[in-house]
């Protein structure tokens, strides 16, 4: 597998700025306590990240379906509180009996092969009024650009243009969409809202 052969030197790999970090982080909008899941969390550097904030969460779970990037996450984030392990391909199923209040899914959307799966699998997770985010460190089309000149699997992951996305989002339930798609950062926001809350 791409990612387990490559677990090892990921992060020497994939250096990301803090400042779009610090947007990214920005975007959840997290308060004391939150339920987190960290999708294709990688070697934990995302939630690494989160654990400096000034808001931290209570309860972050990172979710991969590589074991080897697993491994190299539960070293990075060994005694921290909070942080649990989940190895799991988030197109198959929702993560049972979890329920979040934000999910992020940092710099891996492209990877996931059933894009319309994993979003319905996601809103299943979300807690109502849960929040959505889809991010990276660059803009779709240079994340695009950038895949398509890899070797190997990985140059046929892309990232749905933002008018896609939303259609996506939107077929998937979702609500309160907004999508900013910049050079060198890409967030989507999207909600879970059900009837009893007064949208759809």
């Amino acid at each position: 597998m791409f990612f387990d052969n490559h677990a090892a030197c990921w992060d020497e790999m994939s250096r990301c700025d803090r400042s779009r970090l610090g947007t990214i982080a920005a975007a959840l909008d997290l308060f004391p306590g939150a339920r987190v899941l960290d999708v294709g969390c990688g070697t934990g550097a995302f939630t690494a990240f989160l654990l400096e904030e000034p808001v931290q969460p209570l309860d972050i779970v990172c979710a991969d379906f590589s074991e080897k990037m697993l491994d190299m996450a539960r070293i990075k984030l060994a005694g921290r509180e909070g942080v649990s392990f989940c190895c799991v391909d988030v197109t198959s199923d929702p993560i049972p009996g979890r329920v979040f209040d934000r999910i992020i899914c940092y710099s891996c959307f492209p990877h996931l092969k059933d894009k319309n799966a994993a979003l319905s699998n996601f809103r299943a997770n979300l807690a109502d009024g849960g929040l959505l985010v889809i991010a990276h460190s660059d803009g779709y089309q240079k994340i695009n650009d950038f895949h398509s000149r890899c070797k190997g699997p990985v140059r046929h992951d892309t990232l749905p243009d933002p008018a896609l996305m939303r259609k996506m989002l939107e077929q998937s339930g979702y609500t309160d969409i907004v999508i900013s798609d910049e050079p060198d950062i890409y967030i989507v926001k999207a909600n879970k809202r059900t009837s009893a809350s007064g949208a759809g």
